[in-house]
């Protein structure tokens, strides 16, 4: 909660894609699919887990002192106005969004490693000396978040009016 940490790699539970298994990707995309989704799932993983997960910080006031956990002329990047919302030392993440605080949190992780894909900084780490492979694997990076979001609609349950 103060300084947020997450790390994970879930390499090994992923199979590997076999061009017989993709449905609705063109032949080409399906080639680099099968191709570079290990690296595609390496760098969103990373930038997801240890990222995404890994920062931000709920800004808290105190119940009891006041005391704000952040400084008290702190800007809103957004507005350049100080920031006048905040959470009560008595409040927590799950309690203000209930069932979809775990939702939230994860678009959270996802919307920060799409982000940071869009920067040289971590294919250098990953894929130093492979940048002439970075545009495709940035390719199926995003291809892969999008197909995963498909997926994820399938969770949906429409009479209930619930994700599962």
């Amino acid at each position: 909660m103060n300084f947020g940490f997450k790390n994970v790699n879930l390499g090994n539970a992923y199979p590997t894609p076999k061009l017989s298994t993709l449905n609705f990707l063109h032949e080409d995309d399906a080639k680099l699919m099968v191709k570079y989704q290990n690296d595609s799932l390496t760098l969103i993983f990373a930038l997801h887990e240890l990222l995404g997960h890994g920062t931000g910080k709920l800004l808290i006031k105190d119940a009891d002192t006041g005391e704000l956990n952040f400084p008290a002329d702190l800007k809103n990047p957004f507005t350049n106005e100080e920031i006048t919302t905040y959470y009560m030392s008595t409040e927590t993440w799950s309690q203000k969004f209930g069932k979809l605080s775990s939702g939230y949190e994860e678009c959270r992780a996802d919307s920060i490693a799409i982000t940071l894909m869009n920067y040289e900084e971590p294919f250098e780490i990953f894929f130093s000396g492979r940048k002439d492979e970075w545009d495709d694997i940035f390719y199926i990076g995003w291809m892969e978040m999008l197909t995963s979001a498909m997926k994820g609609l399938t969770f949906y349950n429409p009479e209930q009016k619930v994700w599962g």
